[in-house]
């Protein structure tokens, strides 16, 4: 293999670790996400709550700060503000389709 043949392996090698590791967190809030549902339906609250959803995009977004370059940093905060509304939006649905079982632990 030719170095830079090696070094987009060692590049996409890197990327499975990460894809891992976001898939890890996803299934974590999948969970969250749940036991949300569960005390939103014991309280009597709309699952929907917008404050909470731009807030969480605020912050995605802020957490972006320092972590690219200037160069790219509208973009990166353009494709996390998309990730987040995607999250959301699925966590939402999510939501209305639970069983509302009551969280343990």
């Amino acid at each position: 293999m030719s170095q830079p043949d090696e070094l987009i392996e060692e590049c996409r090698q890197e990327i499975d670790t990460i894809d891992q590791e976001i898939v890890t967190c996803l299934v974590r809030r999948i969970n969250i996400t749940k036991d949300i549902a569960g005390y939103k339906k014991l309280l009597g609250t709309p699952i929907l709550d917008e404050d909470r959803e731009h807030q969480v995009i605020d912050m995605a977004r802020d957490f972006t700060e320092g972590l690219v370059s200037e160069e790219i940093a509208e973009k990166a905060k353009a494709i996390v503000d998309h990730v987040f509304r995607t999250i959301l939006d699925d966590s939402c649905r999510y939501e209305y389709g639970c069983k509302y079982q009551l969280p343990t632990g």
